[in-house]
C-alpha cells in the first residue's frame, strides 16, 4: 500500500485515485530555502534561491514525494532517457508540473505517465502539430484537445523512449469524456483517465 504522511499543514490540493494509481496534486508555495533544506541540499544558508525556475520545480517534485511518502522516500534517480525512479522501491513513478502546481503519480507495479496542462485557446492554434488527421476530424473542443495533448505527453513519459512523434506515432482514442485508449505505432499501449481541476487537465496513462 502507498502511504501518505501528512503530519503538518501543507498545500496538498487533492489526493486522487485514477486507474489504480495514486496522484498527489500540490501547489508549491514553499520557499526555495524550505525545499532545499528539507532535501538536505544545503546546510542552513538563509536566503537561498534556485537560479532557474526549472531547478525549483525539479527539486519541488522531489520535495512533494518526500512529504507524502515520509520515511518510504529514499531519493530518486533517472535512467539514461531522463525517466525518474524511486530508489530502493518497486513503485512506478511519474511527475508533471505547470505554473506552481505539481502532480506526482505512483503505481504499485505498472508503468505510468502523467501530465497536467492548463486549458487554453492556444491549443487550437497548435493542434495540427501533434494530432493526426483522424484525431483532427474527431476532436475540436478546447478541453478535448488539451486531453489529447496530455494523453500523448503521458504516453511519452510512460514509454521513456526519445524520438517518438506525437503526431505520427501516438494515437488517442476517446471512449468517454474522461477515459480512453492510447496506441503507439498502431499497437494498443495504454489506457488513460483524465480529470479536470478548475482549468487544469490531468491525465494518467497506464500501460496495457
Amino acid at each position: 500500500m502507498i502511504l501518505c504522511s501528512l503530519n503538518s499543514p501543507m498545500p496538498l490540493l487533492q489526493e486522487i485515485e485514477l486507474l489504480g494509481t495514486t496522484l498527489w496534486v500540490w501547489e508549491l508555495l514553499e520557499s526555495d530555502y524550505q525545499i532545499a533544506e528539507s532535501l538536505n541540499c544545503i546546510s542552513a544558508i538563509d536566503g537561498i534561491h534556485f537560479k532557474k525556475r526549472h531547478d525549483r520545480l525539479s527539486f519541488g517534485w522531489q520535495f512533494v514525494l518526500q512529504s507524502v511518502l515520509g520515511q518510504q522516500y529514499l531519493g530518486v534517480y533517472k535512467d539514461v532517457q531522463g525517466k525518474p525512479f524511486l530508489l530502493n522501491s518497486k513503485l512506478q513513478l511519474s511527475v508533471a508540473h505547470t505554473r506552481q502546481i505539481i502532480v506526482c503519480a505512483l503505481h504499485q507495479s505498472k508503468k505510468i505517465g502523467v501530465d497536467i496542462e492548463a486549458c487554453s485557446p492556444k491549443i487550437s492554434r497548435v493542434k495540427h502539430k501533434f494530432m493526426s488527421t483522424v484525431e483532427l476530424s474527431t476532436f475540436d473542443k478546447e478541453v478535448d484537445l488539451t486531453q489529447v495533448w496530455c494523453a500523448k505527453e503521458a504516453m511519452f513519459k510512460l514509454n521513456g523512449e526519445h524520438g517518438i512523434s506525437f503526431k505520427q506515432d501516438i494515437l488517442v482514442k476517446q471512449i468517454s469524456a474522461s477515459y480512453g485508449e492510447i496506441f503507439l505505432r498502431h499497437h494498443f499501449a495504454a489506457q488513460y483517465a483524465s480529470l479536470l481541476l478548475g482549468d487544469l487537465m490531468i491525465v494518467i496513462a497506464l500501460e496495457a
